[in-house]
Formats: structure tokens, C-alpha cells, sequence
């Protein structure tokens, strides 16, 4: 019975809640402090010639506008990347941590509610971050990847929280004429950030959506609100201007005139192949906890009640797997996006995960947290993590990387833009 009660002690301290959290803060800070600019980075201070000057304006929204012509769509996270390099970077180096936390909250939310604590599979959230991360250092300590690879998940599935949100409390919500009209507009505008972040977290958002509407409607019988439907359309806008800006056409161009294979079939082929395996390296264990984990959540209940249960797991997961492909047909591919996916199926594999209490849950819990964390230091050891400490004691996140502004040239053709 006392070793029962110090379980749950510790399974549901608010102590070592905030512990957990302030620790990898830290670490990520320490981190971040220790990464350079690179690559990227320097290409954003100086786009293609525009210069460098103290205009807040053309440093952020006019070299944007350029970008957005030239290379991508993703208008509101390269916004924000260049905004921050106004500032010194230490204020990134906070801010970009606090976001890490941020993430792993969200996901936190996801699996456990509003409410409630388990702080062993807060425990897990962290670690598991890591290891979806194709090189952690690209994805997570890079100012530019952090933006593209992290940022963008946190925006667009933070609207994504407030469907879910709607279709798991106790208690349908009532509004009155005025707080319909402006939870209407604000999420309008707010669905048009969100679905502009990036291809992949924007595309799973529009689709989660769907999926919530028809729990929402088929098992919860709730009606949809009005602020979910703008929400949903202001996402679609969002998404048509990130996806149908010049900038992506002309990397779709590109990729289509560097094909390896030639055949165009052959080369899609390629490219679904490619993703799978990218997607079976970084994340096969995952895969594999959510479907033992599905299999042993079966009962003795009439399979309407097991579906309705299972209900939410299924269809993130099904986000996670269709999340991967989402780039296959569109602009060129960089196995970073898995990001997003894999927060997807962290969320699927630890909404399965919490069905199971008891000490021996525990025990099993404490056990697989240590064989993550395991996991994550041999990745660190041996260079899986992405992360190369220099002479000076900073971080690359490649062993070659643009060092200066004037490295930085154009990694598309400027006869794609110049005409």
C-alpha cells in the first residue's frame, strides 16, 4: 500500500512536474547558447543582395515578400525566423527553449487533459522529442530548421488544441451573439497563420479538422460552431498562399528538372520509398509501441464502444502515417519534416499509453523511460543527434555550412527569378 501511494506521489507531483520541465529547459538552453549561425541563417540576413539595415520593415517583410517570390510559401515562421535576427541571439536561445517546453506540453495536453498530471509520461514526451528528430540539431537548435521544424508544429496544432479541446471536455460550451461573432473572426485569422506555417503541419491540420468533425458530429453529436468553421477555412487560405506562392513553383521546378530517375513514375516511386524509410528509421519503435499497445487495448466492450474509444489514438496516428507523404508530389523533400509527424504519433502511442495504472504500469514506465533516455545519449555519443562540438566549443549542425553572408549563394537558379 506505501509503495502504491509514493508511486502515485510521484507519478502526480507537482514538484517534480516542474522539475522535469525546468531541467530540459536548461538543457536546451545550454545547447542553443552553444549553436552557431549557419547556413540558412546567413542567407535570411541578407537575402539575395537586399542588404542589411535597421528598417524593421524591409528587414522582415520585404525581404520576406522576396522569399516568398523566390524560394517558399511559408511566410509566417521565415517572418518570425527574421524578426528574432534583429535581436541579439540570446534572445532566441530563451525563447527558442521555452517553445521546446512548449511542444512538449502541447503533446503533454494531447495524452493527459486538462487537469490532470502524470509525470512519467512527461518524462517520456522529452526523450521521444529527440529521437523522431532526424539530427535534433537541424530540427530543434538551428535558428532557421527551428522555425521551419519546430515553430510551425507548436502554431498550427495550438488550433488544433481548441477542436480537440471542444470534443473531449465534460460540457458542450454555450456563446453569446458577441463572443460568436469575435471567437469567429479571431479564428479566421488565426487559422490563416496556421495553415501557412509549412507543407506538412498545415496539410495535417486541415485534415485533423475533418477527422474532429466527424467525432464530433457522429459519436459526441455536438454541432459545429461557427469559429470552427472559420477556423477551417481561414486554415485552407493559409495553406493555398504557403502552397501556390511563385517561390514554391519554382523549387517544384527544380525538383522536377534534377529527377534521379528520369521517368517521372520511377521518380515518385523513388521519393515514396524514400520517405518510408525515413520514416521507419527515426520512428519504427513508436510504430511499434502503438500497435502492440492497440492490439492489448481491446476489451470485452461491443466494437461501437471500442472504436469510440479508440477513436482519437486512430486518428492521429493516421496523421502521423499520411503526415510523411504529405511533400512526396509537392516542393523538394528534406527528411526534417518527420517532425511534425512524429508528434503525431507520440500524442497516438501516449493516449494508448495512459489506459494503464498500477505499479506494475509504473515499473514498466520507469523502465522504458530509462531505455529512451539510453537511446538518446548513444545518439548523442555517436553523432546520430547531429550535433558536431568544433575547436571553439559551438555546435554545427553539418560538418560543412555556409560561414558567412558572403558564402551565401543562391541555391536556385536566378534565371527562375530574374525574368
Amino acid at each position: 500500500m506505501e509503495k502504491s501511494k509514493s508511486n502515485k506521489s510521484f507519478i502526480q507531483s507537482k514538484f517534480i512536474f516542474t522539475l522535469i520541465n525546468v531541467i530540459w529547459f536548461v538543457i536546451m538552453f545550454i545547447l542553443n547558447k552553444m549553436t552557431i549561425y549557419q547556413g540558412d541563417d546567413y542567407c535570411y540576413t541578407d537575402i539575395w543582395g537586399v542588404g542589411i539595415n535597421s528598417n524593421f520593415f524591409e528587414n522582415v517583410f520585404v525581404k520576406e515578400y522576396v522569399h516568398y517570390n523566390m524560394q517558399t510559401g511559408r511566410y509566417v515562421v521565415h517572418s518570425l525566423d527574421r524578426i528574432f535576427f534583429l535581436f541579439n541571439k540570446d534572445v532566441f536561445n530563451v525563447v527558442n527553449s521555452l517553445v521546446f517546453v512548449a511542444m512538449a506540453l502541447l503533446i503533454y495536453w494531447f495524452i493527459i487533459g486538462k487537469g490532470n498530471r502524470n509525470n512519467i509520461i512527461l518524462m517520456l514526451i522529452y526523450p521521444c522529442l529527440w529521437i523522431i528528430a532526424p539530427t535534433v540539431g537541424g530540427e530543434y537548435l538551428w535558428q532557421t530548421g527551428s522555425f521551419n521544424y519546430l515553430w510551425a508544429p507548436l502554431i498550427s496544432l495550438s488550433l488544433y488544441a481548441f477542436y480537440f479541446r471542444l470534443v473531449t471536455r465534460d460540457t458542450v460550451p454555450t456563446y453569446k451573439t458577441w463572443q460568436k461573432w469575435i471567437y469567429a473572426v479571431l479564428a479566421l485569422l488565426y487559422g490563416v497563420i496556421c495553415g501557412n506555417t509549412a507543407e506538412i503541419p498545415g496539410g495535417i491540420l486541415i485534415v485533423g479538422i475533418i477527422g474532429i468533425w466527424f467525432y464530433q458530429l457522429k459519436i459526441k453529436k455536438i454541432h459545429i460552431y461557427a469559429w470552427e468553421i472559420t477556423g477551417f477555412i481561414g486554415t485552407i487560405i493559409g495553406y493555398i498562399i504557403l502552397m501556390l506562392s511563385p517561390g514554391n513553383h519554382n523549387r517544384v521546378v527544380q525538383a522536377n528538372n534534377e529527377m534521379m530517375h528520369g521517368n517521372i513514375v520511377i521518380e515518385y516511386g523513388y521519393r515514396l520509398i524514400r520517405e518510408t524509410y525515413y520514416m521507419m528509421i527515426n520512428m519504427w519503435w513508436l510504430w511499434a509501441a502503438f500497435f502492440v499497445l492497440l492490439i492489448i487495448s481491446k476489451s470485452d466492450k461491443k466494437w461501437k464502444e471500442i472504436f469510440e474509444d479508440l477513436y482519437m489514438p486512430l486518428l492521429f496516428g493516421l496523421l502521423a502515417f499520411g503526415g510523411i507523404y504529405i511533400m512526396t508530389f509537392t516542393i523538394g523533400y528534406s527528411f526534417r519534416v518527420i517532425v511534425t509527424p512524429g508528434i503525431m504519433l507520440i500524442c497516438a502511442t501516449g493516449m494508448l499509453l495512459k489506459k494503464y495504472n498500477g505499479v506494475l504500469y509504473t515499473r514498466c514506465m520507469l523502465c522504458l523511460t530509462a531505455f529512451v533516455m539510453i537511446h538518446v545519449f548513444i545518439q548523442i555519443a555517436f553523432g546520430g543527434a547531429g550535433l558536431y562540438v568544433n575547436e571553439k566549443g559551438t555546435i554545427n549542425i553539418r560538418t560543412e555550412y555556409i560561414k558567412s553572408i558572403d558564402d551565401c549563394d543562391d541555391t536556385l537558379d536566378d534565371s527562375l527569378y530574374l525574368k
